[in-house]
C-alpha cells in the first residue's frame, strides 16, 4: 500500500494552478501563499478552494444573540454583523454575559483624525 500525504505549499497566489497541472501539489493538499497570505484547500479532484472566515450576518440584535447562544463555537470577542435601520450591515461584538450566555454590543470606531493618504 503506498503513503498517502497531503503537502504544504509555499507559493505566489498567480502560481497555484500551475503547480497542479505540473503535479508539485495535488488533491488534499494545502497552500499558503506569499504574496497575498491566503489559504487553500486543493480537492481530491484538483480544483481549489480558499479558506476564509465567513462573518456571521444577522438582522436584528435579537436575532444575532439567539443564533449565538445556540452555537456551540460562538465566543468572546467574536465580531458579527447586524443589520441597521438603513439596511447596513455594522459591526457588533460578542460579549460573555454574566450567565454563562453571549451578548452583543456595537463596536465604535473613534476618529483620531487619521487621513488615508494614497500616492
Amino acid at each position: 500500500m503506498a503513503n498517502k500525504y497531503s503537502k504544504l505549499g509555499y507559493g505566489n497566489a498567480g502560481d497555484v494552478a500551475s503547480a497542479i497541472e505540473s503535479g508539485k501539489i495535488d488533491g488534499k493538499d494545502l497552500v499558503v501563499t506569499k504574496d497575498t497570505s491566503e489559504l487553500y484547500y486543493i480537492k481530491n479532484d484538483k480544483s481549489v478552494q480558499k479558506i476564509q472566515t465567513r462573518t456571521q450576518l444577522f438582522n436584528s440584535p435579537g436575532e444575532a444573540i439567539a443564533a449565538l447562544n445556540k452555537s456551540s463555537d460562538t465566543y468572546a470577542g467574536q465580531t458579527v454583523m447586524i443589520r441597521d435601520e438603513n439596511g447596513k450591515y455594522q459591526p457588533y461584538t460578542v460579549q460573555a454575559s454574566g450567565d454563562s450566555s453571549f451578548v452583543v454590543e456595537p463596536t465604535f470606531t473613534a476618529n483620531a483624525g487619521f487621513v488615508w493618504q494614497e500616492f
